[in-house]
């Protein structure tokens, strides 16, 4: 099929600048599925093949399965979605001055929960860290993703369906739609069926394709937050019922409960303006959008549908990482487009040190022992620095990937005066303004701050750390991708990030010479490291 061949050959080019040495990616209308096809390789050591039917992570995307079993109960009469949490988990407890938490703020990620850092494996032991910890906003009102919102959905779905979640995954969606190369409950034993995901070897720190490839760890997991493994073509069996507005497996109007929009988000995947109950909605050239995107550690997943023209497509990738989501996502809508019948554009990648506004950049900047010079050199931004010439890599708005020893453990970030003018360049906490900066030079902090400053790691292969550093007198979390602002509460809390409103907590303790030995992020402990 031209479609097929076009989106195989869109992706096979990606793939030589991603952190995944295979992929299967699939095409379906309502009826059937059009095509899958496999790319690269299913183990990057023994240089095995990649097949169409080959089973991997989905991620996230196992959100989308627990919201329709959530409608199968509710169509049955076992689950009130708008009753309180606790008619169901009667010992879930969290610290709230609002009104009671229900499964539609659980479905919708607008309960107030923080995002669920801990990685235990046990959905109770997640869970009952909440006992400390306050809700950020009123039921309702803002969007927080949260992986542990969704531990909670699958605890209130066995209480209701009498079946462990992944049982009533299985019994409701994937036998009666003959899902038989799916599995809901990943463990030591089921490993064996999975093809093995990949990763890059140094967690604590930005990837980039100069960096080896290595087999990324095992993740047991049964929680209804994302614990499904499948092929291809099995996902657009699920994807084709979304269309089909549920088939016969819920009501019409659960269906359309589901894919109607509770709450807005920021535009994600290029296309995605809203969520709804375990999927993302969105508007894109006139088309309606739905579906999920997923990540596990070593896997990257999309599935996402054309409610407008019957279409979808299915991408499962055994490796990936924040830099990737990019090209994963611009496959899925380049599939989409070549569905259409548009011209989707070249197969070739883009040029991965292209920078079109290079010029905004250019300069001299000067920091405590390290000094640097940019220049915008034919679409590319170059930097010099000790002898060498290094071209940046666009990441994020004004952030960049810098491939030389001194700055490889954060991004390069850029800030701008208030008329719009690039006046500073930032390394984690080291500081580099140029010759248009015109503010102040020096910025106190409390002196206890820099007793936070540290490298905090976990053994916890979703999320294995963080670094704290003071920069321009403010104090700063680096989740190795993003910088997070902290601001100190009352309570002796940081509350993280640019939103007020958001959960997001670190606290430190075990404080010996007035240095703390661990932090806790939204519950989840991270110990000190010796590795800067």
């Amino acid at each position: 099929m031209d479609a097929l061949d076009r989106v195989a050959g869109f992706l096979e080019q990606r793939l030589q600048l991603m952190d995944a040495p295979g992929a299967v990616v699939a095409i379906t209308d309502r009826e059937r599925t059009l095509g899958v096809r496999a790319i690269g390789l299913s183990d990057a050591f023994a240089k095995t093949q990649m097949r169409d039917g080959d089973r991997l992570h989905l991620g996230s995307i196992g959100k989308s399965f627990a919201a329709f079993v959530a409608m199968q109960l509710k169509d049955a009469g076992k689950l009130d979605l708008d009753a309180p949490v606790t008619d169901y988990v009667p010992w879930f407890e969290v610290r709230s001055r609002y009104e009671p938490i229900t499964t539609n703020h659980l479905l919708s990620h607008t309960s107030g929960l923080g995002t669920g850092r801990d990685f235990t494996g046990d959905t109770v032991a997640d869970l009952w860290r909440f006992r400390d910890y306050e809700t950020g906003f009123a039921p309702g009102e803002h969007e927080h993703y949260s992986n542990d919102g969704y531990k909670l959905v699958g605890l209130i779905l066995e209480s209701a369906g009498g079946s462990h979640v992944a049982d009533l995954i299985r019994e409701g969606i994937f036998r009666p739609l003959g899902m038989t190369q799916s599995i809901a409950r990943v463990t030591p034993d089921t490993e064996p069926e999975m093809v093995p995901g990949y990763g890059r070897p140094h967690w604590d720190r930005p990837t980039h394709p100069s960096q080896p490839l290595v087999q990324a760890p095992h993740v047991s997991s049964d929680t209804a937050d994302g614990s499904i493994v499948s092929s291809a073509g099995d996902v657009c069996m699920f994807l084709r019922l979304l269309l089909n507005e549920g088939g016969e497996l819920i009501r019409p109007e659960s269906a359309a409960l589901m894919s109607s929009p509770k709450i807005d988000t920021d535009e994600w995947a290029g296309w995605s303006t809203h969520y709804g109950y375990g999927l993302y909605l969105g508007e894109r050239e006139g088309h309606s959008l739905l579906g999920h995107t997923g990540s596990m550690p070593g896997y990257l997943a999309a599935m996402v549908g054309d409610r407008t023209d019957g279409t979808g497509v299915v991408v499962l990738l055994n490796g990936g990482s924040e830099r990737d989501e990019g090209a994963r996502n611009e496959t899925v809508l380049f599939a989409l487009d070549s569905l259409r019948g548009l011209d989707a554009g070249s197969p070739r990648p883009p040029d991965p040190t292209a920078v079109p506004n290079a010029a905004e950049y250019a300069g001299k900047y000067q920091g405590d022992g390290v000094d640097f010079d940019l220049s915008a050199e034919s679409g590319k931004l170059l930097m010099r620095i000790g002898g060498e010439t290094v071209a940046l890599e666009p990441r994020d708005d004004d952030a960049f990937y810098a491939l030389h020893p001194s700055l490889e453990l954060h991004y390069l970030r850029f800030g701008r005066d208030e008329q719009g003018e690039v006046v500073e360049a930032f390394h984690g906490g080291d500081w580099f303004p140029n010759e248009r900066y015109k503010g102040p030079r020096e910025f106190p902090h409390p002196e206890e701050w820099d007793a936070l400053s540290g490298h905090y790691t976990a053994h916890n292969p979703m999320y294995p750390g963080f670094r704290i550093f003071v920069r321009k007198g403010l104090l700063f979390a680096d989740m190795y991708s993003e910088d997070w602002p902290l601001k100190q509460l009352p309570d002796g809390r940081f509350h993280a990030g640019e939103e007020d409103w958001s959960p997001r907590r670190i606290e430190f303790d075990m404080f010996v010479d007035g240095k703390p030995a661990r932090a806790i992020l939204d519950g989840a402990p991270y110990y000190r490291s010796f590795v800067p």
